[in-house]
């Protein structure tokens, strides 16, 4: 099978990748932007690659094109809009849990590819809600799926592992003020330090002892937050 791979923002970059190295016996050829770049680099080898002002004249020689569904930046949208107008299957893989609508919107119009693949089952949820007129189709996330792999592997090296019965908790945190409706349909407010403490609040209720919380800051995060 030959495909195309199309990614620029991280999230989206982080799951197509890994789910490229998960399926080696296909052909890939990539076009790649921003935080992309690196991140596929680290996990595979790149022979081929293209760049988008040849995409209108080679996206007929590709049976799939793959695409993430970036926020900053439109290269994604474009080559969905392609592939549609040349009849060349595309999936696109969701990473994220909101503005699924925006993902796919370019120019005014909504282009939706011919399948949207979600990691987990609460975007498939969230998709089918939001894209009624979407193929929504249910999948895992390989991007887990590895470091699931890596886990495993450093605790089979036992003699390594220092046993401990503490709890050690990473928070991975990302800046974000935004508003949602709730279940009574009334407008809420959330913002990354009010997930902080609502992470605290359900800790707390678990009562669990000796426990180590370590914050991994998002690299737009000021130091000093």
């Amino acid at each position: 099978m030959n495909l195309l791979i199309v990614s620029c923002d991280a999230g989206g970059a982080e799951i197509i990748s890994s789910w490229v190295r998960s399926n080696p016996d296909n052909e890939y050829t990539y076009l790649l932007e921003g935080p992309a770049i690196p991140i596929f680099s680290k996990k595979v080898t790149i022979i081929k690659k293209i760049e988008l002002k040849d995409i209108e004249a080679a996206i007929h020689n590709f049976d799939i094109v793959m695409v993430g569904t970036s926020q900053s930046s439109s290269l994604e949208k474009k080559v969905l809009a392609q592939s549609i107008i040349k009849s060349v299957k595309c999936i696109a893989y969701l990473d994220y849990w909101y503005g699924f609508k925006d993902r796919f919107m370019f120019n005014g119009y909504q282009v939706l590819p011919d399948e949207i693949w979600t990691a987990d089952k609460y975007a498939f949820e969230i998709a089918r809600r939001e894209l009624p007129l979407a193929n929504v189709i249910l999948k895992t996330n390989p991007y887990i799926d590895d470091m699931v792999k890596e886990k495993n592997r450093i605790l089979s090296k036992k003699d390594e592992i220092i046993a401990t019965e503490s709890n050690n908790i990473l928070y991975l945190c990302q800046p974000y003020n935004q508003s949602y409706l709730n279940e009574s349909g009334v407008r809420v407010k959330l913002t990354d330090i009010k997930g902080v403490e609502y992470f605290l609040e359900l800790l707390a209720d678990l009562n669990l002892k000796d426990v180590a919380i370590k914050l991994r800051p998002h690299p737009l995060d000021d130091v000093n937050k």
